[in-house]
């Protein structure tokens, strides 16, 4: 099976990319606190939005977590930009995706994909938008990003589960580090199921993950890549507003969240 990597363009309920027209978007103003992280790397120095009316604030990414919280008052209808300096030394801000919230929440969590794919039509980045509060995402429960175009399908702790392209509904784990739970997925090739992705994966209480499922790194392979997310509930705390100093680009990321390899034992 050659596989490509694709980013597919997610139109579920909470999604957005860059394609969403700007006359689809009304004037209800929205507060609401985000977080933030990226697939791939931005073609961009920096990514701005407008926490409030004329004032523009950079977002920050983390290498294998969320960042940290921002702030957001205004349309229901966000723009991400690029910044430029004008002339006369007066920064330009540029849209280069936009994000429509959904009609409730308070907190969400935007994944950015900035990878590459044949067909992206000049599309610069794609936004997914995750309920991040506890509502949307228990604790000791785990949902599952799908990136890829594909239908997958296999078992996960013994039972069938189908994860199309799109954010899944949480699932309940057993928060047992000593008895993990195998996992084991596929993609339907020619009516034949092809293995992407087979693991045994350890959970511990009081966390919640956003697993993300990626198409692989390498033109030609069928192994999947899973990078989990992690949040424990002591983790989650009224919102603790970004800054702009360099204490933030210097911060390590914490022990609890790594990457996860699919070949690997990986306890959550």
């Amino acid at each position: 099976m050659k596989i490509q990597l694709f980013l597919i363009l997610l139109m579920l309920p909470g999604t957005s990319n860059a394609a969403l027209d700007d006359e689809s978007s009304g004037k209800a103003s929205v507060s609401i606190d985000f977080s933030v992280y990226s697939i791939g790397q931005p073609d961009v120095d920096d990514i701005w939005y407008e926490e409030t009316t004329g004032n523009h604030r950079a977002l920050r990414f983390r290498p294998f977590s969320r960042s940290r919280n921002y702030s957001y008052r205004g349309p229901r209808k966000i723009a991400f930009c690029s910044r430029k300096t004008d002339s006369d030394g007066n920064p330009v801000y540029t849209p280069i995706t936009f994000c429509e919230l959904p009609e409730n929440g308070q907190r969400f969590l935007f994944i950015f994909s900035f990878e590459e794919h044949p067909d992206s039509q000049g599309k610069q980045v794609n936004v997914v938008v995750s309920n991040d509060a506890p509502d949307g995402l228990p604790f000791d429960s785990i949902s599952f990003l799908n990136a890829t175009p594909w239908l997958l399908e296999g078992l996960f702790d013994g039972k069938p589960v189908v994860f199309r392209p799109g954010l899944s509904q949480p699932v309940s784990i057993h928060p047992d580090p000593d008895k993990p739970l195998s996992i084991g997925l596929g993609v339907r090739v020619n009516g034949k199921m092809e293995p992407v992705l087979m693991n045994h994966w350890s959970f511990h209480s009081g966390n919640r993950i956003l697993m993300l499922l990626l198409p692989p790194k390498e033109a030609g392979s069928k192994r999947l890549r899973a990078i989990s997310l992690i949040q424990h509930k002591h983790e989650f705390q009224p919102p603790e507003i970004e800054t702009d100093d360099a204490s933030v680009k210097k911060e390590s990321t914490p022990s609890s969240v790594l990457p996860s390899d699919p070949e690997s034992n990986h306890r959550m």
